[in-house]
C-alpha cells in the first residue's frame, strides 16, 4: 500500500471515529450534562485524531512487513511513539479531569480546561518514553543512526 493510500484510509478512519465517538459521548451524557455536545465534540476530536494516527502507523508497519518481510527501526519507532502518545494522552487527561471534576469544577470545565492540556503533555511524555524505551532495548535507532 503506497503512502497516499495509507494516508487516505487513515483520514477516513479518523473521520468515522470522530463522528462515532462524538455522537456516542453526546448521546450517553445527554441525561447528565445539559450541553452534552460541548463534551461530545472534544471527545470526538480526540477519538478521530487518535484513530487516524494509530491507523496510519499500523498500516505503515503492516505494509512494510508484507513487502520486505521485516520492519525498519523508523517504522517501529513510529508505531511505538503513536501508541505511547495515545496511551499517555488518555491516562493523563482522564486522571486530570477526574481530579478536577471531583473538586468545585463541573465535568465540562474539567475536561476542556484541564483534561485536554494535561493530556497533550501526557501524549508527548508517553510518546517519548515509548520511543526511548524501544531505543534502549535496541529496537529503534538512536539519533545518529539512519
Amino acid at each position: 500500500m503506497n503512502t497516499l493510500r495509507r494516508l487516505l484510509v487513515s483520514i477516513v478512519g479518523g473521520v468515522v471515529a470522530l463522528f462515532a465517538g462524538g455522537l456516542a459521548v453526546t448521546a450517553l451524557l445527554e441525561p447528565y450534562v445539559w450541553p452534552s455536545l460541548m463534551l461530545g465534540v472534544p471527545a470526538g476530536l480526540v477519538a478521530g485524531g487518535s484513530t487516524a494516527v494509530l491507523l496510519y502507523a499500523w498500516l505503515t508497519y503492516r505494509s512494510e512487513r508484507r513487502v520486505n518481510g521485516t520492519v525498519s527501526p523508523r517504522t517501529r519507532s513510529l508505531l511505538a511513539g503513536s501508541v505511547g502518545g495515545v496511551v499517555g494522552f488518555v491516562v493523563a487527561a482522564t486522571l486530570a479531569a477526574a481530579v478536577v471534576a471531583s473538586m468545585a469544577f463541573g465535568l465540562a470545565s474539567a475536561m476542556l480546561f484541564v483534561g485536554l492540556p494535561v493530556g497533550v503533555v501526557g501524549a508527548a511524555v508517553g510518546a517519548a518514553v515509548a520511543v526511548l524505551y524501544g531505543r534502549r532495548r535496541g529496537r529503534t535507532p538512536g539519533p545518529t543512526a539512519q
